[in-house]
């Protein structure tokens, strides 16, 4: 089955494959923004992501990849205050959210410390980067605000019947507020990485006292803005060394994102250090049923193996 490769990228981006390709013939693909036949290779495009398949479908996905890392959306050169958040798909380790006030005049010099091209940053490079933008930070007029919701709280919240959407509505719309507080006024641009629509958002906050609108909400990923990718290598950066604590606590060096090793170390903590895992685990996460099932297995076996060699 030929594979299929996604791009999700800016409307720059966008327009330039439509012009590429504008001679060539459209398919007749329905719920779909455009879609392209070009000697074998099929490109749809939806919204801001675009799907490469059939011939050559690698190498037009490469190129256009490659345009997309070198190309800012106009917006991107402008003051903006945006917001981004980490640790949402990690089964360990809290949420963290900061929002970022960049000035159009502060760009450069965040780019010369690597925070441009802060979707490709490893964890070892942002922990290398941030500390770099703290020794500058007060040579510029940055400013930032970040929320840590532990794994305790955050818990509990669940429980209460909040989704993890809707905590992360409030939590941006709070640390876009307390920014706004510091720097005394609100900012034309607001953006935040979009990861539910306008209107789920905004519906989510029904019961705030103070909610921030006009709010743009940016293609997901597409780090639309300085501020929205400096918000996000912050986030990362906390969500790490949070972490790092939390692998104190349990002499455990914890998996990020919500794999089967994170699956197999919530199994230890179960059976070894029990009250620890609401501590540092997002239970609601399919892991915490995986590990006991997996616990249930594991002790089955020894018991068959028992049985076997009597």
């Amino acid at each position: 089955m030929p594979q299929t490769f996604t791009l999700t990228t800016n409307t720059i981006i966008i327009q330039e494959i439509k012009d590429y390709y504008h001679t060539f013939g459209e398919c007749s693909t329905q719920s779909c923004t455009l879609c392209i036949e070009h000697r074998g290779l099929q490109i749809i495009i939806e919204d801001n992501t675009v799907y490469f398949k059939g011939t050559n479908a690698r190498q037009a996905y490469e190129l256009w990849s490659n345009r997309h890392d070198n190309t800012h959306e106009p917006l991107y050169f402008e003051t903006a205050l945006g917001s981004d958040e980490s640790g949402a798909g990690d089964y360990f380790g809290p949420l963290t959210i900061v929002s970022a006030y960049v000035p159009k005049n502060n760009i450069a010099i965040l780019e010369q410390i690597g925070i441009r091209k802060s979707s490709k940053l490893t964890d070892e490079k942002i922990l290398e980067i941030v500390p770099q933008f703290i020794k500058i930070k007060d040579q510029t007029d940055i400013v930032y605000s970040a929320i840590i919701l532990n794994n305790t709280k955050y818990n509990e919240l669940i429980n209460k019947g909040l989704n993890l959407n809707q905590l992360k509505a409030i939590l941006h719309n709070q640390a876009l507020t307390k920014t706004i507080e510091k720097i005394g006024f609100k900012p034309d641009k607001i953006i935040v990485d979009k990861f539910v629509s306008e209107k789920h958002y905004f519906n989510y906050l029904k019961i705030q006292k103070n909610v921030v609108d006009n709010i743009y909400f940016s293609p997901a990923h597409s780090h639309y803005h300085m501020s929205i990718a400096l918000s996000s290598i912050i986030a990362r950066y906390m969500f790490l060394k949070e972490m790092q604590k939390l692998e104190n606590l349990t002499g455990l060096s914890l998996s990020r994102g919500s794999n089967h090793m994170a699956t197999s170390q919530a199994a230890k903590l179960i059976q070894q250090q029990p009250e620890l895992l609401s501590q540092v685990a997002k239970v609601h996460f399919i892991n915490t049923n995986k590990a006991k099932e997996q616990i249930k297995h594991d002790s089955l076996m020894r018991d068959l193996a028992q049985l076997s060699s009597k």
